[in-house]
């Protein structure tokens, strides 16, 4: 009889065992797929609110959004108190996360300290005309940095994307506090000051002194970022081989807005 019952009891323990790996690797691999997904709490416009609006309690609503997607330039409910009473140094709509770039503040130290939270830095870099996306940037804006270096290898020029989703602290001597950054019209600016994580400041540090840097404007609601690609050489622009799949995802692309009409012109 205890011959019989031994198999069965093994059988039994393997099966717990199995079991029981089987939910860890479960657990883990979800634990893997959700990262960053976590939701943080942030401050929303409760409603839609003009340029030069003095914040209010009421103004203001508290959200959630995807750990990955927030930053350290985001308002947190814990300091609501602290933009209470500031004046808005850019329109949002309602759902709009609060940023501390959309504040205008009495200085422009004060609005520099008060933008650049705990874990980011402010840098500048010396960009100008084309680079700088012809002078169009605006505080609060987000870019994405380009590098054009010298591969080591062959001595070809290589261009590739550094940095995604970067908020623009200041644009020459317009920070968001100031008046002329809420004026639409082009600017002639040198230097552009962004907000960056420690490591993506060492970065763009070597960065400016092997090649040359560049800015391409983003929508500030498209928060995606890529996953690394190879970049732009020399090879690949004369043989075109990366033109098949680039133009696939420029035709999920919205056509052009003229009017009332939109075009789907290329």
């Amino acid at each position: 009889m205890t011959r019989t019952k031994t198999p069965l009891l093994i059988a039994l323990g393997l099966g717990l065992l199995g079991g029981l790996l089987a939910y860890q690797t479960i657990r883990r691999t979800e634990q893997r797929l959700t990262a960053g997904w976590q939701l943080r709490p942030v401050v929303v416009a409760a409603r839609d609110l003009a340029a030069g609006t003095v914040l209010e309690v009421d103004m203001l609503a508290r959200s959630e959004s995807p750990e990955r997607f927030a930053s350290g330039s985001m308002v947190e409910p814990g300091q609501v108190e602290r933009v209470v009473g500031q004046r808005l140094a850019a329109p949002l709509l309602r759902g709009d996360p609060l940023m501390w770039s959309h504040l205008a503040s009495a200085s422009r130290h004060e609005r520099l300290s008060r933008i650049v939270e705990r874990g980011g830095r402010a840098m500048s870099l010396s960009i100008s005309g084309s680079r700088a996306v012809s002078g169009f940037l605006q505080p609060a804006d987000h870019v994405d940095i380009l590098g054009t270096f010298s591969d080591p290898k062959d001595g070809q020029l290589v261009s590739v994307t550094l940095l995604q989703n970067v908020v623009v602290l200041a644009a020459g001597q317009r920070a968001a506090g100031d008046t002329a950054a809420l004026e639409p019209e082009r600017q002639d600016i040198s230097e552009v000051t962004l907000l960056v994580l420690p490591e993506e400041a060492e970065i763009l540090a070597l960065a400016v002194e092997l090649g040359r840097l560049r800015l391409t404007l983003r929508n500030p609601e498209d928060i995606a970022t890529q996953q690394r690609r190879r970049g732009a050489t020399l090879h690949t622009l004369m043989s075109g081989e990366r033109l098949p799949q680039v133009q696939k995802l420029r035709d999920g692309l919205p056509g052009i807005i003229r009017g009332p009409a939109v075009s789907h012109d290329r």
